[in-house]
């Protein structure tokens, strides 16, 4: 048996990886070693590590014996633990020349659920290292994304109005970069009691 040890931002990154480094097998086995860790704005991650085991080919080409072997891709007895790649099948791994996966697609009249839920959990980790301990709420209106600290941040108003916008740029860049979409129109507005008014001009 050979082995092939590879990393790759997801578990499954790093499992095709290793399948077209060993040759893509038809047969093997699979360990993971590490299952990573997800980062603070794509940072301070920590990639998935895991090993393949599988028979060189030309040992591969004597053991066939019936067309049932050939439709057989990933063997039975896979170390993979995780329920969601418990399902792990031939349709799953992509060939080269096909475009790789993408993320969920933002729904075009909005932000959904999801995709709201992700970028308030990048908000408040935001907040959180910055040790901004002022609660808010959001509400959204189509493609915009109301946050709204219910005091002020800074004394100052164009200070208060600088700060937002930076952090709203760096929200909507952290969500392409992830989703690998450019969401055209989509916006996050953050204010404070010292900017709304500003806002409803």
């Amino acid at each position: 048996m050979n082995s092939v040890f590879e990393k790759g931002s997801t578990v499954f990154n790093a499992i095709e990886k290793a399948w077209i480094v060993a040759g893509r097998p038809e047969s093997f086995s699979i360990k993971i070693i590490d299952e990573g860790k997800r980062g603070i704005f794509g940072f301070w991650g920590r990639d998935a590590i895991i090993s393949i085991s599988y028979k060189p080919r030309k040992i591969i080409e004597k053991q066939k014996t019936s067309r049932e072997y050939k439709k057989t891709v990933f063997n039975k007895k896979t170390e993979v633990s995780k329920k969601q790649y418990q399902n792990l099948n031939t349709k799953n791994i992509e060939k080269p020349d096909s475009k790789p996966a993408r993320s969920v697609k933002p729904q075009s009249f909005g932000w959904d659920k999801d995709l709201s839920s992700e970028i308030l959990f990048d908000f408040e980790n935001s907040i959180k290292i910055m040790n901004i301990k002022v609660p808010f709420d959001s509400n959204i209106n189509k493609k915009i994304l109301n946050i709204n600290f219910q005091k002020n941040i800074f004394d100052s108003k164009d200070d208060e109005k600088s700060f937002f916008i930076s952090l709203s740029y760096l929200l909507m860049h952290i969500l392409k970069k992830k989703h690998k979409k450019k969401f055209d129109n989509f916006h996050v507005i953050i204010n404070s009691p010292l900017t709304k008014n500003d806002a409803n001009k």
